[in-house]
């Protein structure tokens, strides 16, 4: 190494010269690996962000189809729930039915009873088809009305609703008959959509029908804030 100054060589380590005591200056250059880290870095968050987002839609396509096959286990077990209580029950009317219990059942039952109505109608001289017939339609009507009382004492009423709704029934039903007025069934058929509104509501808590079912108890409380 060589002074700056005078030219005069001095030993690498010396950090004044030994003629003219000048201060040695030395250079520090920044090695050029860290430059290729440094450019290197971005390129490294890239292909790292790559996997994590396929990972999200993996993970998020996967909760939504586990979400709608858990979503059809749970309707298909209630049904299976309530048609076994329904089947089981047909013949009570002491004990409580809920709404998923009632309508479904409640529906069927009445198409079936006018496609017997119909069959009734065409067999004017067929006495034992008449007689089957009018057998089921009695049981029919049986299982009907003990479902619609089993569905109020679900939310605290009980059998007269159930009688009012049966008698207007009747009268709508010979109102419509021929040579009879349509008019007469009016008020009939009101009330039996103010009693089928009743039934819509949530079940309510323990009464004297009975405690309410596992599955109505969230029904039980959101009827009780509603008063």
């Amino acid at each position: 190494m060589f002074c700056r100054i005078c030219g005069t060589k001095i030993p690498d380590d010396s950090r004044f010269c030994t003629k003219c005591g000048t201060a040695v200056i030395l250079s520090i250059e920044t090695p050029e690996p860290q430059q290729h880290i440094q450019q290197a870095k971005p390129s490294a968050t890239i292909h790292t962000n790559a996997p994590t987002m396929n990972i999200k839609k993996v993970y998020k396509r996967n909760h939504t189809s586990s979400a709608f096959m858990n979503f059809i286990t749970n309707r298909a077990r209630l049904l299976s729930l309530n048609g076994r209580r329904f089947f089981s029950h047909w013949y009570l009317f002491s004990v409580r039915s809920t709404r998923a219990e009632f309508w479904p059942f409640f529906i069927i039952l009445l198409t079936i009873n006018q496609i017997i109505a119909l069959f009734l109608y065409e067999a004017k001289d067929d006495i034992v088809m008449i007689c089957f017939l009018m057998f089921l339609a009695v049981i029919l009507c049986v299982a009907s009305y003990n479902l619609l009382v089993r569905r109020l004492h679900d939310i605290g009423k009980g059998h007269l609703w159930a009688i009012v709704y049966t008698v207007c029934n009747w009268i709508a039903n010979h109102s419509m008959l021929p040579g009879q007025n349509a008019i007469g069934g009016v008020i009939p058929s009101l009330i039996m959509v103010y009693v089928l509104y009743l039934t819509v509501k949530p079940s309510v808590g323990s009464n004297k029908y009975g405690d309410p079912y596992p599955e109505t108890v969230k029904e039980s409380n959101e009827n009780e804030e509603v008063g």
